[in-house]
Order: C-alpha cells, then structure tokens, then sequence
C-alpha cells in the first residue's frame, strides 16, 4: 500500500510512517524553479501511476539566486511524503504526462494542489486587490551555460522573442 495522506488512501496501521526502502524520490537538481517543481511532480505523479511509495527530497539548491528551502516550503513539498532517505531511489522527471492519461490524473492533481494550498504563503506587498497584475517570464541568457567567459551550451529556442512579450503586453492591457 501507499502512503499519500492528501489523497485520503489508508495508512495501514502496520505501515511506518517512515520513508520504506526503495521508494521513489526527486532527484536533487540545481535549476530553477519550475524545472525542479516539474520534476517533483512527475515523479510523484509516476510513483502514483506505477504503485511506488513516494518519499520525497526537499530541494536545497536552485539557479537564479532562488531560496531553494523557501521555495519547498511554499509549495508544500513535504506534504507529498514522509521524507526520503538514502534508501529512496532519486528519478529525474519521468514524463507526468503519461499520468495524466490515466484515471489517478485528477487524484494526483488534486493532492499536488491541496499540498500547495495547504503550505502558508508570505502577504503579497507588491500587489494591491482591485489592480490587474501580469507577470511575463522572459527567457534570455540565463538559460545558457558560461564558463570562462565564453558559452558553452545555449537553448535558443527557448528564449522568449520580443513580439511574443510586446502581444502579451498588449493582450494584458485590453478590457477583461
């Protein structure tokens, strides 16, 4: 049996609520936000799909200058599983889309947002009601690895054009 205490499955009273050997986990990854939010989820998704236990491993490093542990924290990673240890198997992202075929999609999703919803969130200061706010993230060079001075790997199809960022602009600024 599973442990997912958000999906409302039984924990049977003989089961510790302690990570078992050989449960899935996320890997530890260096990228940011949303690469590694994505990789949480998939695995989780995929350890739900296939049957697996799922413990999972709080981030604890992340690109663009990033607090890894805040980040963990606000998405309610901890609620997904009792903790891994160094018996957990660490996957990369192992293609949620596959669960999302499946009838376990609207359970994972449902326990991957109650989790989320669940963890406290820090007031928003920059964001007064009653104003319509529009963030648009714009990918240049921080998806390009540097050594040296010189770049070494880049995903210029990754990067947002600038006719992409001005039509959001201006769709955001029309009428609701």
């Amino acid at each position: 049996g599973l442990y997912f205490p958000l999906l409302g499955l039984p924990l049977p009273a003989e089961q510790p609520m302690a990570c078992p050997a050989g449960a899935l986990t996320n890997a530890r990854r260096t990228d940011g936000f949303g690469a590694q939010y994505a990789a949480l989820v998939s695995v989780f998704a995929w350890s739900v799909l296939t049957d697996v236990p799922f413990c999972p491993t709080a981030w604890a490093e992340m690109e663009h200058r990033s607090n890894a542990s805040m980040m963990w924290r606000l998405v309610g990673g901890s609620s997904l599983g009792p903790a891994a240890t160094a018996l957990s198997i660490p996957r990369g992202p192992l293609h949620a889309q596959l669960a999302t075929k499946r009838r376990l999609a609207p359970a994972v999703i449902s326990t991957v947002r109650a989790a989320y919803f669940a963890a406290p969130k820090p007031p928003l200061h920059w964001y007064p009601p009653g104003v319509r706010h529009v963030a648009v993230h714009v990918r240049r060079g921080d998806i390009c690895a540097r050594a040296n001075g010189y770049i070494h790997h880049c995903m210029p199809g990754r990067f947002t054009s600038n006719g992409i960022a001005a039509r959001c602009s201006l769709l955001a600024a029309q009428p609701l």
